[in-house]
């Protein structure tokens, strides 16, 4: 499965507290978004194979992904709902 691509500028973003630290968010359509990872415009190479490794660990059940890409960046994210792996949780923290 392949994560959708948008627009930075077609989401909604808003910051949120979850077990006491501080995540960046985003709404797409009907969904909540958690940031997992940042890269440069010049970093396509790595974020097409952290995406693919990204969805081949990620549960059938919760594999919803995005990567919003802007003239600076492309970020992936994944679903709210979705548990992340501790060392992928504690890189995203901002506290």
């Amino acid at each position: 499965m392949t994560p959708y691509i948008v627009s930075e500028c077609s989401v909604r973003s808003f910051r949120f507290y979850m077990n006491g630290c501080l995540y960046e968010g985003i709404r797409y359509g009907n969904k909540l978004y958690r940031l997992v990872k940042t890269f440069g415009r010049q970093e396509e190479d790595s974020l097409y194979t952290y995406c693919c490794q990204f969805m081949s660990n990620a549960s059938p059940e919760h594999s919803a992904a995005i990567v919003t890409t802007s003239r600076q960046q492309y970020r992936i994210w994944t679903e709210l709902r979705t548990e992340l792996p501790s060392d992928v949780a504690s890189a995203v923290q901002y506290a």
